[in-house]
């Protein structure tokens, strides 16, 4: 789903029709939009990761029942979910207007058990507002400075995390994602080493207001050594997150896109003393 060519019809072929507040592990709080089947939901979730929206919550005054509205920024349309609750039928809703829903998601129901209803969710959720970057990239386990092999491949500096769950807690992927809407130019890498173990970067861009630092982060100075040696100031390479090799092999990358990789590029780098 392209976000320039959402539609209102491409909102009415995926409307939900329930929804659950879970609470997961380490005090995540989601709303999962619930359609009639997997089709529908798995459409829902590509059209809420690839156009910028807002969620606003209105209550009934008469009946306490929420209304959730969303709203498509770019496209200037968007849907209401009239949920038929209130706080006392359904008082995980609460959450939602104490602002203690911090992620989305998508799903269906799934059977039941004694327990009530089975949720059967997309996992990949995803966070409401915008994220720091700069605060989110400072939080990974460190840097790495990685040369091309070849000349068909870019050079790549990548963000390494410890895990999957390292990346959800810190709001990475929403922060590459939203540093890829902000790299239409032409963004140079500052590179500030602090000693030989800590390092200081900066992503800027002054044609286009863009200027994002974190800092403190672990490196390698013999690895950034041949980063420099095989790369001119001037070189364009890839701006990547990952995890941690497990061995020597390669650096696995993290998609943030669903189904395919898109990376940032950098037109070059400076470095400060």
């Amino acid at each position: 789903m392209n976000k320039s060519i959402l539609t209102a019809k491409d909102l009415a072929d995926v409307q939900c029709y329930d929804l659950s507040i879970l609470s997961f592990p380490k005090g995540k709080d989601v709303l999962i939009l619930i359609c009639k089947d997997k089709e529908g939901s798995a459409k829902l979730m590509d059209i809420f990761n690839n156009n910028a929206f807002d969620l606003k919550i209105y209550v009934n005054e008469q009946t306490g029942n929420y209304t959730l509205n969303f709203h498509f920024i770019d496209s200037d349309i968007g849907f209401d979910y009239v949920t038929g609750e209130n706080e006392t039928s359904y008082p995980p809703l609460q959450k939602l207007k104490s602002n203690q829903v911090k992620f989305i998601t998508t799903g269906i129901w799934n059977g039941r058990t004694q327990q009530g209803k089975i949720c059967e969710y997309n996992p990949h959720l995803m966070r409401f507002g915008l994220v720091d970057i700069g605060d989110s990239f400072k939080q990974a386990s460190g840097v790495q400075f990685i040369v091309s092999k070849s000349e068909n491949e870019p050079s790549v500096v990548v963000l390494t995390y410890k895990d999957y769950d390292h990346i959800f807690e810190t709001g990475a992927k929403e922060a590459y994602n939203r540093l890829l809407e902000m790299t239409k130019s032409q963004p140079l890498l500052e590179v500030t080493p602090v000693n030989s173990n800590t390092i200081n970067l900066r992503i800027w861009d002054i044609l286009v207001d863009l200027d994002v630092k974190f800092e403190g982060l672990n490196y390698s100075d013999k690895q950034l050594n041949e980063f420099l040696k095989n790369n001119k100031e001037d070189d364009s390479f890839a701006f990547a997150i990952g995890f941690l090799p497990l061995n020597k092999q390669n650096l696995p990358l993290f998609s943030t896109k669903p189904g395919r990789f898109e990376l940032v590029t950098l037109f070059g780098y400076t470095m400060q003393s």
